[in-house]
Formats: structure tokens, sequence, C-alpha cells
């Protein structure tokens, strides 16, 4: 009697343990074929003993076997019916732990985009009085020519000098502010008005420097617009502040086909 009654007891248990594995098994997410499996050797245990119990209760036998296995057996499912309760703690533990790591991460983000995003408008604010002064600065000094001598002209030459030291600051401030900005590359960017934006921007340069622009008919293509918008700025750019002196610069934009790909030039 006392083995028919752990006999019992122990598919009861395998069959509490099956159900708890079905239950994580809606709610596993990416590791549902593990709860998946898991659950289905329980099952199987269940009904394989089920049929044992059935076929030998419809032959009006007693229960076979000894005390000492079915003992063991329950031991076995008692083990199955932890390890699972074990097991669901575990998946909820991780489940909280992502959950909190998403929101982290979310935060982070978002962090990151307000600081960019303040470091960008700082940079753009500061740049227009700071390209006020200089100038101002600049014309003074030409205006007064030889005038400036002695400590005049060299704290003109330091108020240059910590105008255009600040005014880099400020470009590596925007410059990283740009970064991991890049966007998404596209199709249809029309680089005729990349270039034409880019002349906009570096309208004073172009009128101090007096410099002579051409630009040739450009194309359409796929690509990251802020990174091009960069690539033409930074070229063009250098292509005005690092020329002879005795002459002003002259730069040509153009672009040719060259199989798949397109090559551009800016000399």
């Amino acid at each position: 009697m006392l083995t028919e009654a752990i006999l019992f007891l122990s598919i009861f248990i395998q069959a509490a343990a099956a159900v708890l594995a079905l239950m994580h098994l809606r709610k596993s997410g990416s590791h549902r074929w593990a709860w998946g499996c898991l659950s289905a050797a329980l099952t199987l245990m269940v009904i394989r003993r089920l049929i044992s119990l059935f076929t030998v209760i419809g032959m009006n036998k007693p229960v076979a076997g000894d005390l000492a296995s079915e003992l063991i057996a329950l031991s076995i499912s008692i083990l199955l019916f932890v390890g699972m309760i074990g097991l669901g703690r575990l998946l909820r533990a991780v489940e909280d732990q992502r959950a909190e790591l998403d929101r982290v991460v979310g935060e982070l983000q978002r962090s990151n985009h307000e600081l960019e995003q303040f470091a960008y408008v700082a940079s753009h604010d500061l740049n227009e009085p700071l390209r006020m002064i200089a100038s101002y600065l600049q014309l003074i000094e030409r205006r007064l020519g030889g005038k400036l001598e002695g400590e005049i002209k060299e704290f003109m030459d330091y108020a240059l000098d910590g105008a255009a030291r600040m005014r880099s600051l400020i470009d590596g401030l925007l410059e990283y502010s740009r970064v991991g900005r890049k966007g998404e590359p596209r199709d249809g960017i029309d680089l005729n008005q990349v270039v034409r934006d880019v002349l906009s921007d570096l309208k004073e340069a172009v009128e101090t420097t007096g410099a002579e622009i051409t630009v040739e008919s450009l194309p359409i293509v796929h690509g990251v617009e802020n990174e091009l918008r960069r690539t033409f700025q930074n070229l063009i750019g250098n292509a005005l502040k690092f020329h002879a002196k005795d002459r002003k610069p002259m730069v040509k934009v153009s672009a040719r086909a060259k199989g798949d790909v397109w090559e551009f030039a800016v000399v």
C-alpha cells in the first residue's frame, strides 16, 4: 500500500513540474524552445508512468515494484519540481535585469542626445558673437594700420590670437556634438544643394579671402547627407585656409563617373 501511495505522489509531482514548465513556456521569449523541450520531456514521463499504472490496474494486478525503487522515483520527481521552481525564479530575475538594463540604456541614449543637442546649440550660438568680435578686431587693425605700435599692437595681437583659439575650441565642440549623429544612408541626395549649403556656411571666409569658387554639375547619390556635407565643408574650408598669400584662392568642385562609383575633386 505504501508503494502505491508513493507511486501516485511521484506521478502527481511530475505532473506539477510539467505544468510549471508549460506556464514558463508562455513567457520565456527567445528561450521558448528550451522550456518547450523540458515540458515535453516531463509530460512524456508522466504519460509513460500513467500508461504503466493503468495497464496494471486494468489487469487487476497489484502495482509492481519495490519500495526502494519508488522512493528513488519520488526523490527524482521532487528534485525536478524544486528545480523547476528555481529555474522559474532565475527566469524572472533575468527578465527583471533585462528590463532594468533596457531602462538604463534608454536613459543613457536620451541623456547623450540632450548633451549632443546642447553642445551643438551652444557652439553654434557662441560662434556668431565670437565671429563678430574677431571681424571688428580685424577691421580696427586694418583701419589703424601703422598707428598700432608698442603695447597697443601687442594687445591687439593677443586679442586676435585669443579669438582664433576660442573659435577653434568652439569648432571642436561643434564637431564633438556631431559624433554619433551620422544618420541613416538614403537615396536622392542632391550634392549640388549640399555644396550650396556649404558655401552659404563659408560665406564669410569666401568674402574675406576673395575666393573664386567654381562648382560643376554634381550627381544625386546614395549616402549619409550629414557626412557628405561635412566632407565638402572640410575640403573647401581647407582650400580657403591654405593658399598662397600673394593671390586669392581659386577652388573647383567637380565629379566624374568611374564605373559604378563617383570620383569627386576639390582643387
